[in-house]
């Protein structure tokens, strides 16, 4: 289980860290974020993650909860300086996973080239990247042709997080909800053909359980009726 935050602008998160280890579960431990990311995402702010976290024995990782699109980092000036903050960080805490996704402004091979050169400049041990596809930025037929580079690219480096919603409206009148289950079990044997490492979903708890709502409690039942069906 990756606990996104340990803390989220002043709130503490380490108490639901140390729930969730109690429990019995493997966890990487998100560091500090900062809301403000989004409208002001800079190297400095990707260093700040780690001030005043501290470590928490039993986690198995650690992870930088600053999402990373790729196509805002191309200048090189930028690029180095995003590198070098995330080196320090690992310096820190590791081992350490970095999560990202793609709006495909370039092309596949640029995708893969850019992770391979982010990873050898900082040495973060993980990619955690999600798929997009519930967010609408990837299609689902085009899944294999841009997973497969960046695969090959990082190999075991690389685990695949399947976004288990589907968005709907734009804007300020954007919501995630749960998606379908056929949908998810494509998502599924795509990145299990693709992927060297056990598979992510994000978020289990919103999107596939009763704790998410009516719709997440009948994809739930959806997907016991499935595992049954599978197993008889």
């Amino acid at each position: 289980i990756v606990v996104q935050w340990s803390r989220y602008d002043l709130i503490d998160y380490h108490p639901e860290v140390e729930r969730v280890l109690r429990a019995g579960f493997d966890v990487w431990m998100g560091l500090g974020y900062d809301s403000r990311w989004w409208q002001h995402a800079s190297p400095d702010m990707v260093r700040d993650s780690a001030r005043d976290v501290p470590r928490v024995d039993g986690v198995r990782g650690y992870y930088l909860p600053q999402e990373l699109e790729d196509g805002s980092w191309t200048d090189k000036r930028r690029f180095g300086a995003l590198a070098a903050a995330i080196r320090s960080v690992r310096k820190q805490f590791h081992p350490l996973a970095v999560s990202g996704f793609s709006n495909r402004r370039a092309s596949p091979a640029h995708l893969a080239r850019f992770w391979r050169d982010l990873q050898r400049k900082s040495r973060f041990d993980r990619l955690l990247f999600q798929d997009g596809i519930g967010s609408g930025k990837m299609p689902l037929a085009e899944w294999p042709e841009w997973a497969g580079p960046l695969a090959r690219s990082l190999s075991r480096r690389l685990t695949i997080v399947v976004e288990t919603f589907a968005a709907q409206g734009e804007g300020a009148a954007w919501q995630a909800i749960p998606a379908e289950w056929t949908r998810i079990e494509e998502q599924l044997r795509l990145a299990g053909s693709i992927s060297h490492n056990d598979l992510l979903v994000f978020s289990a708890p919103e999107y596939m359980t009763p704790l998410g709502g009516e719709s997440a409690a009948k994809l739930f039942r959806q997907i016991l009726a499935s595992q049954a069906d599978t197993h008889q």
